[in-house]
């Protein structure tokens, strides 16, 4: 399956931040099929899925596979390790602020939090379970601020009611009871949006997009009063919309205070200050202080040190800028108090847009793959004089948009729903049993279009120079069992985006290969070759010709059908390499086939065209054995990337919104005898799913979307039981300090763990979907050692049903786990 770069790409770009956009306003749906909550994610893009038994390949282009966290995640400052348990939050989480007892008030566009609906606001414990504190919205909240004088939270987002009272953008919500106060400013505007709150004493500053605020036309920028609401006489008056501010109070007398402001605007006041200024706190009137950015800034962190009286200030910012302070700064920049760029310089290769300070280190999240001379996908800490990044790299799988720290923990929160895991480039094994990640490491050095399983060997196909320890360009075949590459060698010249089998013999198999190459194994090779799998793999004469990429390769019976962008978009081939000539499609108007799928009478054909087979299909065609358009229609309003045909049953990948008539975002399936839409993928929030597999029971999805879960379920998921038995390998994490006794057990488990003697354990049950299923009160036993035993029950004193569990140890700054199995 190719890559693909068309147009498409930012409309459905578009249609997933769209859908992520109405999570939370919309009611569960009733789930169409079992998602496999456990699947371990990768951080990007999954191009292609194969399955043998109870192992699923992945390839694509990411560098770790991590397991499923949810949004919201404490994350080791030293480290860079996930710190469990989490509290799954299904969403994107935007703003996160204390609650001055070690737990977390936290905003977004969510739809639950630890399993339990919460609508866009919630409040999590200081073990980070969620709290009776419900106050809910209808729309999403941009930014919290607690104030612990008087235990209330302020709420701003663009949002017409929470807690069931009619307030538009910006509310006071009890920290205690979740109910709202009936403070009201009523910012006005198309919509009211707050993006931005600081707090001074009784004056609250407001930055966001309005007209009008508490009862006052003010534009983007006002003051209120925190007991009546009221807009204050102060008024900067902004021309457009406020993304952050920051209030700074000088550090000796005399104790003025200033507003740092960023956002879209290029007016303050009457004066022109483009994206970023600062702003008298007392008065309104703009500063001279000008760093003059070219382009929205979005985030800004003010730091001052080390003298009180004469501190040194430095303003950091994260935004959509090429140019800031009169210096060359993309996405990330710092400036002085003469409004000034620093050398802090960390470049990142994409937009940033969330900041955050804490022990001496800036912490930067965006779209970025590098930042700061290193690789970093999303979430990098930085230098905060040189802007290099340090070795901390957490490895999201999608981006952060907010920050906190408590002691030696950074708090994040985001868009992303798993942290961590292993290191895997490009190519990863999922134990479909546990969902976790297995030893098996080819470390591909590029990105993944193609699998192919056959026997105990898997087929590769990408864009590489190095893949299973050996250097193999764009095409390898690797060692189930080892990961290692085998003698199979095409050295394609040019990237490997399909794959097809025809078995010759029992022994013999022939693997054809489309993609964008012009030479294989030294001989010229126009974009389709075949090679067989044998001990010493030869070349096949096999060699027709093509003009551009082949993107989609099937075969049946003396046909192999080839699709892509060449004249033609597809074409069926006979085993000479001939043009089967009865085959006639007779496409029209731009085309390109990126997936084909055949069965005796039918080619089920995808991609991106508006005609085929002489007739009117959109992105999605039947054509009978002669190319002919059947009567089935099943159109979508996007490009299809990915088909499966599983007896009757179609199923369909790719960027769409529409499927039959229906909305599908980005997968769906199709009872091909009946030209009706199952219930698959009614509930997906795709926008772009790239490869489909099946495997014992269960359908696998691969690509770049998230679909809605226990958390949102990010490049890859799976649907469907996967049976467990007594012959799971059970694998302690920490054999000598985590003991388990009679593992598997049928009536009672035994632990035994070594801790600080100091600290009061914590040991929890979790089931393979994260959730908690009992916590156990553990005993000291010797200096050192602690135990505690499980009888097999949860909370309300219920047996568990058998399979696989984890019990996670958590003391002081040390943490065990290890997997145990139930039986009956």
């Amino acid at each position: 399956m190719a890559i693909q770069t068309r147009p498409a790409a930012s409309a459905a770009r578009a249609l997933c931040a769209g859908v992520l956009a109405t999570l939370a306003l919309l009611p569960a749906p009733a789930r169409a099929q079992a998602l496999r909550e456990n699947l371990w994610m990768p951080n990007g893009p999954v191009n292609a899925i194969a399955v043998r038994g109870n192992t699923i390949y992945l390839g694509g282009s990411f560098s770790r596979v991590g397991p499923p966290t949810g949004s919201f995640v404490s994350i080791d400052a030293a480290t860079g390790d996930p710190i469990p348990p989490f509290p799954y939050v299904s969403g994107v989480v935007t703003t996160i602020v204390g609650d001055g007892n070690g737990g977390w008030y936290i905003g977004g566009y969510f739809s639950s939090v630890g399993g339990q609906p919460r609508s866009n606001v919630a409040h999590l414990d200081a073990t980070g379970s969620p709290t009776a504190w419900n106050p809910g919205t209808d729309f999403p909240v941009d930014v919290l601020l607690f104030d612990s004088t008087t235990g209330t939270v302020y709420v701003g987002g663009y949002f017409n009611t929470i807690g069931g009272q009619v307030r538009s953008g910006l509310a006071a919500v009890d920290g205690v009871t979740g109910v709202p106060t009936a403070w009201n400013p009523h910012p006005i505007g198309s919509p009211a949006r707050v993006f931005t709150l600081a707090l001074y004493g009784t004056t609250m500053y407001v930055g966001g997009g309005f007209t009008d605020i508490g009862g006052q036309p003010r534009n983007n920028l006002a003051s209120v009063d925190t007991a009546t609401g009221a807009a204050l006489t102060w008024n900067p008056n902004v021309n457009k919309s406020v993304f952050g501010i920051w209030l700074r109070t000088s550090d000796a007398f005399p104790f003025t205070r200033t507003l740092y402001v960023c956002g879209a605007f290029d007016t303050i006041g009457g004066q022109v200050r483009n994206f970023i200024a600062s702003v008298d706190a007392d008065t309104g009137v703009p500063t001279s202080w000008q760093p003059d950015a070219d382009n929205f800034v979005r985030k800004i962190v003010v730091t001052s040190g080390p003298s009180p009286r004469q501190p040194i200030i430095t303003v950091y910012a994260a935004g959509d800028f090429h140019r800031l302070g009169a210096q060359t700064r993309n996405y990330l920049g710092a400036v002085n108090a003469a409004g000034l760029a620093t050398s802090w310089f960390p470049d990142p290769n994409s937009g940033a847009f969330a900041l955050g300070a804490a022990n001496g280190v800036i912490y930067a999240g965006g779209g970025f793959t590098s930042v700061g001379g290193q690789p970093r996908r999303y979430l990098a800490a930085l230098d905060p004089a040189t802007g290099a990044a340090t070795s901390w790299d957490p490895a999201l799988n999608s981006y952060p948009q907010a920050f906190a720290s408590s002691g030696n923990s950074i708090i994040v929160g985001g868009s992303f729903s798993s942290v961590g895991g292993p290191i895997r480039n490009n190519i990863a094994a999922i134990d479909a049993v546990t969902g976790q990640p297995t030893t098996w490491d080819p470390n591909a050095d590029g990105a993944i279009s193609a699998l192919l399983v056959i026997g105990s060997t898997l087929y590769v196909g990408g864009q590489f120079t190095g893949i299973g320890g050996q250097a193999r360009i764009n095409a390898a075949a690797l060692d189930l069992g080892t990961g290692t590459a085998t003698s199979w060698n095409p050295s394609p010249n040019g990237q490997v985006m399909a794959l097809a089998l025809r078995s010759l013999s029992p022994n013999l198999n022939l693997i054809y290969m489309g993609g964008a190459f012009t030479t294989v194994a030294g001989q010229t090779r126009y974009r389709l070759a075949a090679m067989d799998d044998g001990t010493v793999p030869q070349l096949s004469g096999w060699s027709p010709f093509v003009d551009n990429e082949v993107h989609a390769l099937a075969v049946h019976g003396q046909r192999i059908y080839a699709g892509g962008a060449f004249t033609g978009s597809i074409t069926a081939l006979n085993l000479d390499g001939t043009p089967n000539n009865s085959f006639y499609p007779t496409p029209s108007g731009p085309c390109y086939v990126d997936a084909i799928v055949a069965s005796a009478d039918r080619v089920y054909v995808g991609g991106s065209f508006h005609y085929l087979g002489g007739r009117v299909r959109d992105n999605l065609a039947a054509l009978d054995t002669l190319g002919r358009a059947t009567t089935l229609d099943p159109f979508t309003d996007d490009l299809v990337e990915a088909l499966v045909l599983n007896g009757s049953t179609l199923y369909v990948g790719g960027r769409f919104a529409q499927f039959a008539g229906a909305q599908r975002y980005g997968v769906g399936a199709l009872d091909v005898s009946t030209g009706r839409l199952t219930n698959f993928g009614a509930d997906a929030l795709g926008y772009e799913i790239r490869s489909i597999a099946l495997g014992d029971g269960a359908t696998y999805l691969g690509g770049d979307f998230a679909y809605q879960g226990l958390v949102l379920h990010w490049h890859f998921t799976g649907f469907g039981a996967v049976a467990t038995g007594v012959d799971v390998p059970i694998a302690s994490v920490e054999p000598e300090r985590l003991r388990l006794s009679s593992n598997p057990f049928r009536d009672q488990l035994s632990l035994q763990f070594d801790v600080p003697d100091a600290a009061q354990a914590d040991v929890r049950i979790y089931d393979t979907a994260g959730r908690q299923v009992r916590r156990l009160e553990p005993n000291k036993w010797g200096t050192l050692e602690r135990r505690a035993t499980w009888d097999g029950r949860d909370e309300s004193g219920t047996s568990v049903s058998a399979g696989v569990y984890f019990v996670r140890v958590r003391a002081g700054t040390e943490q065990l786990s290890a997997k145990v199995l139930r039986l009956r």
